[in-house]
């Protein structure tokens, strides 16, 4: 049986790591959907409930297209290509709100919201739940094959991280918020990507060590 010292082991360890980073840099926006399209297009309501799903579908269509991209010859080169659209996706994000126009005084003269701008937003929470998610069974593959006599703690502790990066995601766009404003989230979240990215690419060179592809 497996037990929970395999996290001590640097390949492990950072895929973990990796895990954790990435879940965190997209739930930095992810948990404000409701004020961001709001601040964006003036969405409320089902409106709101739309941009979730499209953030639903991103994540099933990334778990898909991840799935295949584990299995297939480069799953580093992948995934690295996935944390390049989810900087994207944090820019775009940044930009829109950044531009966005004086939502509340349009609503409160009977303005309708912005279809363009809503589009676009749920485009990118389309593709960076999408990104988010296609590397995550890259993670877990990795992780089985880094650790065969403990594979069970290896996936049930990348589990446990994507928890964790779930809440100090949150708990960072709230601290954007509270210092510098709703505009900033999506600035954390891209920072945070790029550390994710680093710890990446130390992974990848860990597992290409370990003869792990």
């Amino acid at each position: 049986l497996g037990t929970l010292s395999v996290a001590r082991e640097r390949p492990v360890a950072l895929h973990l790591a990796v895990t954790f980073a990435s879940l965190a840099a997209a739930f930095c926006v992810i948990t404000y959907v409701a004020p961001m399209v709001s601040l964006v297009a003036g969405l409320s309501g089902a409106g709101v409930g739309l941009m979730q799903a499209c953030s639903g579908v991103g994540a099933m269509a990334g778990v898909a297209l991840g799935g295949r991209a584990s299995d297939g010859p480069a799953p580093g080169r992948a995934a690295k290509t996935a944390f390049g659209v989810l900087l994207v996706t944090h820019a775009a994000q940044a930009a829109l709100m950044l531009t966005a126009p004086d939502i509340a005084s349009q609503a409160a003269s009977g303005a309708p919201p912005h279809p363009i701008r809503a589009a676009a937003m749920g485009a990118t929470l389309f593709a960076s739940t999408g990104s988010m998610f296609f590397i995550t069974p890259i993670l877990q593959r990795r992780l089985a094959a880094l650790a065969p006599r403990s594979q069970a703690v290896a996936i049930a502790l990348n589990g446990s991280m994507v928890f964790f990066g779930q809440a100090a995601g949150g708990a960072i766009g709230g601290a954007a918020i509270a210092l510098a404003g709703l505009p900033w989230i999506a600035a954390a979240g891209f920072v945070i990507t790029l550390a994710a990215l680093g710890l990446f690419a130390a992974a990848d060179r860990a597992a290409s060590r370990a003869g792990v592809p």
